[in-house]
Formats: C-alpha cells, structure tokens, sequence
C-alpha cells in the first residue's frame, strides 16, 4: 500500500496560528474602515435631509428673518417637525431629541441666546447614544449652515451672522471663508468642527482627519433617544 500524504498536527497548528494572527492585524482595519463608510454615508444623508427639510420650511414659513425664535423646542415643532418622518421625540429637557422613520437620531439644540439664528444647532448621533465631542458618533452643525459651510458660527457674536439681526452681523465678515480643523482631542465644539471639516472636504473624511484615532464610546446610562 502506498503511504498518503498528510499534515502533521504541528503544521495545522502553525497554520492555525498564523490565520489568528493575520485576523488579529486585519480585522480591526477592516471594521474601523467599515464604521467610517457607514459613519460617512449617515452623515451625507442627514445634511441632505436637513437642507430639504429647511428649504420647506423657508419656503412656506418665510425667511429666517421672520422666524420666531424663543427656543429649541418651539422652533423644532413649528418649523421643522412637520417636514420630518419623526416616529419618537424626547423634548423632556431644553433641546428637542428625535428618532426618524430611517432610523435617525437627531437633536435640536441652542447656544446661548436663542434670537439669533446661528446659535441653533442640529446634530446626529451614529450610534443613537453617545452625545460626545469627539467628531466620530456625535457631529453637529449650525442651521445657518445649511446654506453656507464656508464659515464657522461658534466663535464669535459676528461669526456667521445675517442681516436679519444687525447685532449679529458684520459687513465685513461677507467674503470671509473659514476652514474648519477637527481636534483628535475633544473640546466643547469638536462635534461641529468635525462635521464641518467633513463637509468642506467634499463630504467625506479626508486622510488627515484620522477617523481611526478619534475615540468612540457609549454611555452606560440610557440615551435621551430611549427615554
């Protein structure tokens, strides 16, 4: 009888053990470049959805300058609600926190005074539960810039003002154009600096905005979307 060719137990367990450590170098890679693409694809949709959503609005309620704008909530309800498939809202605080048909979680948001436009702030959470700074589950940005992401409207009174409120606004500032820098390390605006950098990049994250190393986390507390 003619002996047949096998593998001995110690090379089946040295190829074992190099799939484990290939899998161990390459699947990190593959999943951190699968939550980007996904993260990219929810963002594009959500600014999408919100210049639409806007566009109704001004359309039939007039323009922004003739807004009445006392908060979050009743901006949300009688300008935006309406216009939007929302299938669960939370407005037990402040700010208004909703879920939409395609699965969305969004939250309207104001920043200091509540009569200027800029200082409304719309954002999404990609994971529906973490509401952090650091530019991978949380991104932000201001209503204004629905129509313009040239300039940045969380610094200064004058930043990204508008004609409709002449304390808000400065001549000056017309042909300025600001270029948004998303930190790796958080920060109070993180989340909109982020979103902008992504925005003014055509839409996408660019290689120096390091997806990779921005953190990612969810909170242990039940997110305002499950309330």
């Amino acid at each position: 009888m003619k002996n047949k060719a096998a593998f001995t137990l110690a090379e089946v367990l040295i190829t074992l053990a190099i799939i484990g450590i290939v899998a161990a170098l390459t699947i990190p890679t593959l999943m951190n470049k699968y939550d980007m693409l996904t993260t990219a694809t929810k963002l594009r949709k959500f600014y999408s959805t919100m210049v639409q959503v806007n566009e109704r609005a001004v359309s039939e309620e007039g323009n922004w300058q003739t807004w009445e704008l006392t908060g979050a909530k009743p901006v949300f309800n009688k300008y935006f609600r309406k216009y939007l498939s929302v299938v669960k809202i939370n407005d037990d605080s402040d700010w208004v926190y909703f879920v939409l048909k395609d699965g969305t979680c969004g939250r309207l948001r104001t920043n200091g005074g509540t009569s200027v436009f800029k200082d409304y702030y719309i954002g999404i959470s990609t994971n529906c539960a973490s509401v952090d700074d650091y530019g991978r589950d949380f991104f932000e940005i201001s209503l204004w810039n629905l129509k313009d992401t040239t300039k940045l409207c969380n610094y200064s009174a004058t930043g990204c003002g508008w004609p409709g409120n002449p304390s808000y606004y400065n001549p000056s500032y017309a042909n300025r154009k600001d270029k948004a820098s998303c930190s790796l390390y958080g920060g109070a605006w993180n989340s909109y600096a982020c979103f902008m950098k992504f925005l003014q990049d055509g839409m996408k994250f660019s290689e120096d905005y390091k997806f990779s190393e921005h953190k990612s986390s969810k909170p242990s507390a039940p997110s305002m979307w499950d309330k």
